[in-house]
């Protein structure tokens, strides 16, 4: 009758036992060195994509701040500006209705025979200089003609203009006469008065 064979023995001789230990700490420690390796260049890997992100957003808010910078700036400039604006728009000294005060004084009638001053143009001037003082410049110029028998009433006019307009110091600039029209040409300047 046949029969199974002996089933091999099971242990191994210690040289042998030595050996494959001694393979499988070899194998283990490659793979914890692996491991270690793939470890560390996934942790590189990760901070370098969050660093790639957190630049790319301090990009953003970079290219945003400037933006913003560039619109204040720009908003800074336009208050600037209306500041300016206020100054010579500001009701106090506002020209075109001192011009209209001024003009109040002086007779005149409505027949061109009947008229003893006739005026001819009204120059305004509400302007901010260019200096660094940025100085306002606010003048009324008074323009016209008098007739030959009146040509007395016209120094009165410069204290019925200091009266009507008390802001402003009315000076007479120019009394000559035109040639061609044998007229007495008035020029009378009202300018702000200094404060006090």
């Amino acid at each position: 009758d046949p029969t199974w064979p002996a089933p091999p023995s099971r242990l191994v001789p210690a040289d042998v036992r030595a050996e494959r230990m001694a393979k499988k700490n070899r194998r283990n420690r490659q793979f914890l060195v692996t491991a270690l390796v793939l470890g560390y260049l996934g942790l590189a890997g990760f901070l370098y994509w969050k660093l790639k992100n957190v630049q790319d957003e301090a990009k953003v808010a970079q290219l945003a701040a400037n933006r913003i910078k560039g619109e204040a700036a720009e908003v800074t400039r336009k208050i600037n500006e209306l500041k300016d604006l206020e100054l010579v728009m500001g009701d106090e000294f506002y020209v075109t209705r001192v011009a209209s005060e001024a003009i109040q004084v002086f007779p005149f009638s409505r027949s061109r025979e009947d008229s003893i001053f006739r005026l001819n143009k009204v120059v305004v001037v509400n302007q901010i200089g260019d200096d660094e003082e940025r100085k306002i410049t606010r003048r009324v110029e008074l323009h016209g003609y008098v007739e030959d028998e009146h040509e007395g009433r016209r120094i009165g006019i410069v204290d019925e203009l200091g009266r009507q307009v008390p802001k402003f110091k009315w000076v007479p600039d120019d009394f000559t006469r035109d040639k061609k029209t044998k007229r007495n040409r008035f020029v009378y300047v009202g300018t702000v008065k200094d404060r006090e």
